[in-house]
């Protein structure tokens, strides 16, 4: 009947339904007033965020972590640092003008440290800048006019290897063959005081600003690929492959973890990772065994003092996760528009 039709149409919210009421000021009339729809209020859509992410439990440093790491490692090179300077006629006020040069070339030169500390690391000591690094860091990094001799570049290796009395009771972990994060930033100091000349113009504030420069080009062209790697992979679609695989991934840290040492399973090490890599064949023409630790030290956090404690050679799930990114990365195939293919293709192909 109609009447029916229109109730079907009514409990459907199509049409224009009319609402039949008394009239307030004549009970024998009545009021057809038209139905107000009711539209139900959508669900704001919300884009993908980090935050929602499978890395939402990693911490991406900001500048205030960076300042923090800087003012660490000053107070730990300041003794040797300021000695050095003094020695060479600069005032407190030099030496402030100094600290800002290395302060604002900080960001690069970490950088640099991450990468040649840990590149072709096999995670029997803890990452440090061995001598042969340390010369090809030199190499690659320094153009010719500021370039000094290999033998004053291996003096000055030995001068920042040596502990003062004041860093002693601070360093509980460090690499007896390689540099730390500080004593990095000592070498260029006694550099830069290598290449200056009192009898010719400039301050040897202005020798160490130059040659920061080449420090920190070198230091931009790795920090780029840092970036860029974790530009194209902290994205929705590669987010997607990541929790389609999660199970797998978790498996396999949980897998590894504590198989080096006999502790709980919450942390990864270098040694476990590197086995993880040789025995899951994840090498290939591009990604060699020298590079797998680079990819454990692009993914762990950033440490305030790398010298207090193992804490950045223990690896968690969420660190885990990131440095997979920085794996797939270096391996054959990759290209941007291709990150999530490729990480599936080696989820799939070899962690399964």
């Amino acid at each position: 009947t109609p009447a029916h039709k229109a109730m079907e149409r009514f409990m459907k919210a199509k049409g224009n339904a009319l609402c039949i009421l008394d009239d307030p000021t004549d009970r024998n009339k009545f009021v057809v007033r038209p139905r107000t729809s009711v539209q139900k209020a959508r669900a704001k859509e919300v884009g993908w965020s980090f935050d929602k992410s499978v890395w939402a439990m990693y911490k991406i440093e900001d500048a205030n972590a960076q300042d923090r790491c800087f003012h660490t490692d000053w107070k730990m090179v300041q003794p040797k640092v300021e000695k050095i300077l003094r020695t060479a006629g600069c005032g407190d006020e030099e030496i402030n003008v100094i600290k800002q040069h290395l302060k604002e070339a900080n960001e690069y030169i970490r950088m640099i440290y991450k990468y040649y500390s840990s590149v072709n690391t096999t995670g029997n000591s803890v990452f440090g800048v061995t001598l042969n690094y340390y010369t090809t860091m030199l190499d690659a990094g320094i153009k010719e006019p500021h370039k000094v001799p290999r033998r004053t570049t291996d003096t000055i290796f030995i001068q920042a290897m040596l502990v003062h009395e004041q860093q002693k009771t601070a360093l509980k972990v460090r690499n007896e063959k390689g540099l730390t994060r500080f004593q990095l930033m000592e070498c260029l100091v006694r550099i830069a005081e290598q290449k200056f000349d009192p009898t010719k113009p400039g301050t040897l504030a202005d020798v160490v600003k130059v040659y920061l420069q080449d420090i920190k080009e070198h230091g931009r062209q790795l920090l780029d690929d840092f970036n860029t790697t974790r530009r194209y992979c902290f994205c929705e679609e590669v987010d997607k492959v990541f929790r389609t695989n999660i199970e797998v991934l978790r498996t396999c840290f949980e897998g590894y973890a504590g198989r080096s040492i006999s502790r709980p399973r919450e942390y990864l090490t270098l040694q476990e990772w590197l086995l993880l890599m040789s025995e899951t064949g994840a090498y290939d023409d591009n990604f060699a065994s020298r590079d797998a630790s680079v990819a454990f030290a692009y993914g762990m956090q950033w440490v305030l003092d790398d010298c207090a404690s193992r804490r950045h050679m223990e690896m968690t799930f969420p660190e885990f996760l990131v440095a997979m990114g920085h794996l797939v990365r270096m391996r054959s195939g990759w290209a941007p528009e291709l990150f999530a293919e490729c990480c599936e293709e080696f989820f799939v192909g070899k962690l399964s």
